[in-house]
């Protein structure tokens, strides 16, 4: 096998690598839920957090996250008092990725 072979088959090697590299990653997501009750989700690549901006009742509110290759995470319901700030109210570390989060509500 000659010089020019083996430097053909090497570039072709690190080029088909690269090209698994960048093609396998995983893409950075994120998203925000709808409202409920003035109280929402945010997640991102592997975090998530329930926020409530002037909560527009009194009740229990809870971060659900559907988080990819582990179990979905459920906070505990948090109680929330109408007309204040609750930034976060829970948050949560992926270890892989969170698809999506959304967060439920109960009445008092």
């Amino acid at each position: 096998m000659g010089r020019k072979n083996i430097g053909k088959m090497v570039l072709t090697g690190v080029l088909a690598c690269g090209a698994i590299l960048t093609t396998g990653l995983p893409a950075l997501a994120g998203g925000m839920s709808s409202t409920t009750h003035g109280c929402y989700a945010q997640w991102y690549n592997t975090y998530s957090k329930g926020m409530c901006e002037l909560a527009s009742t009194n009740g229990r509110v809870q971060l659900w996250a559907d988080q990819g290759f582990q179990t979905d995470y459920s906070g505990p319901f948090v109680r929330v008092v109408a007309n204040r700030y609750y930034r976060p109210f829970d948050d949560n570390e992926a270890r892989f990725t969170v698809r999506t989060a959304e967060v439920n509500w109960r009445d008092n």
